[in-house]
């Protein structure tokens, strides 16, 4: 009886694995599945011929996707960088610069929200890749003004961001309302990666 409860749960047990595996590979690419269950990872496929390139080798003609380009050039010339800077100063104890207050939505300073200061990183990725792609020393100035101006608002033990550090205790510890802090994290570090890459900004 017992050997026989046993054979059933291993049966089970294999089920549940392969019901499993099915379900991840409807949702994740079949190779990252594969690895994460400890099975033989097919190899990766070669391309003849096909390298990677830098943003700077494309040149768009004449036609609707440079005019997106161009709209979403002025839009990003538009913003005031020290409304997205807002938060990052704040949480540094430093003045604003300029006295502005931040936009509006996400941004706006009386959310209390942990998505405020996401936007820089979102901004600060777009003009990196348009100074690739351009050339334009507006872009470069504009990356190396954002990353400046991070600089002055880390502190000795090297934190920089737009909310106290205190509510990455509240996380870790069950607290709170802070769901999306780790994502506004993502934005900000990817801006600061972009502007390596792509303007090659080097602030440690």
């Amino acid at each position: 009886m017992s050997r026989t409860k046993k054979q059933n749960g291993a049966k089970r047990k294999g089920r549940f694995k392969q019901i499993f595996i099915f379900l991840l590979l409807l949702v994740f690419p079949g190779s990252l599945v594969l690895t994460a269950c400890g099975e033989n990872t097919p190899p990766e496929p070669q391309y003849e011929g096909v390298s990677a390139f830098s943003l700077g080798d494309i040149v768009l003609d004449e036609g609707t996707l440079l005019d997106k380009q161009q709209q979403n050039e002025a839009y990003l010339k538009s913003l005031d960088v020290d409304r997205l800077l807002y938060f990052y100063y704040t949480s540094a104890g430093l003045p604003v610069r300029n006295d502005v207050m931040p936009y509006g939505g996400w941004e706006a300073a009386n959310t209390g929200s942990s998505v405020a200061g996401h936007t820089l990183g979102h901004y600060l990725s777009a003009v990196s890749m348009l100074y690739a792609v351009t050339n334009d020393a507006w872009y470069l100035e504009t990356v190396n003004d954002i990353v400046a101006e991070l600089e002055k608002c880390q502190k000795e033990n090297g934190y920089v961001f737009s909310r106290p550090e205190s509510d990455f205790d509240a996380v870790l510890a069950g607290r709170g309302d802070n769901g999306v802090l780790f994502y506004t994290v993502h934005k900000i570090l990817a801006g600061l990666v972009d502007a390596y890459k792509y303007a090659g900004n080097e602030t440690n």
